[in-house]
């Protein structure tokens, strides 16, 4: 995953862990951030998304999705909240896993 900062998880970690995702489960990987609340307030609000296309109407299939809000009290910087909800995000596409029967 290439060098850990001495200041922490930064973007080139994000962006590798994202990658890593969507190679380890054939599927992409989004992250989308807007304003939480009113936009004055300073709070960001994310969504981690992974998806998969398909040939049904819609042309994607949802296999994970988390939504977050930072600043919080546990992680320092938006890129550490972001690696972070990543790895819960690998999590929840496992669960989808989980849930297919096989044939």
């Amino acid at each position: 995953m290439g060098k850990y900062s001495s200041h922490g998880v930064g973007w080139s970690e994000v962006t590798q862990l994202m990658a890593g995702l969507q190679g380890i489960h054939e599927c992409t990987v989004e992250l989308t951030v807007t304003t939480g609340g009113q936009g004055h307030n300073g709070l960001l609000a994310f969504t981690v998304l992974a998806w998969v296309p398909t040939v049904e109407a819609h042309h994607t299939r949802e296999v994970g999705k988390l939504m977050r809000s930072w600043p919080d009290k546990t992680h320092p910087t938006l890129e550490s909240a972001v690696f972070n909800a990543l790895y819960d995000l690998d999590r929840e596409i496992g669960k989808h896993y989980e849930q297919q029967a096989f044939k």
